[in-house]
């Protein structure tokens, strides 16, 4: 799992193509957001995501999601091990903010839950159950 900016995200895939180092099978990223992101753990399984500016926020971020397909207030997106739903939408109809429930607890080793210090990734670890923590944007 991670939250950070796409520049992190897509030139350490390079990267590692390069040195032939193993990728993961899949990879979820929660948050794309050139803001601090709010992350709020609701119980043992589920997160809430909250940016400042939304999600999805520039022309570069809505080549994902573009203007043409507006999110809205209930929107669910499911994945074989989590889904995501929208919970508040901007007023240009981006995700505010997102929750997020996963298929087993948070501190399964099945994930492996990495941010974006601004300089490449870092391991990171939830909050606990009823806690909200601000991750400071990948800059």
């Amino acid at each position: 799992m991670w939250v950070g900016t796409e520049v992190v995200l897509y030139s350490s895939a390079i990267s590692r193509e390069a040195q032939a180092i193993p990728r993961p099978n899949r990879t979820r990223t929660l948050a794309m957001t050139a803001d601090d992101v709010s992350v709020t753990r609701v119980d043992e399984v589920t997160l809430r995501l909250r940016s400042g500016d939304g999600f999805f926020a520039g022309e570069a971020r809505q080549l994902l999601r573009g203007p043409s397909r507006p999110f809205r207030q209930g929107d669910v997106i499911r994945l074989s091990d989590m889904t995501a739903t929208v919970e508040e939408v901007t007023h240009d109809q981006r995700p505010g903010v997102v929750v997020f429930r996963f298929a087993e607890v948070l501190e399964s080793p099945t994930w492996l839950w990495m941010r974006d210090n601004g300089g490449g990734f870092v391991a990171w670890t939830p909050p606990a159950v009823g806690k909200t923590v601000v991750l400071p944007a990948g800059r």
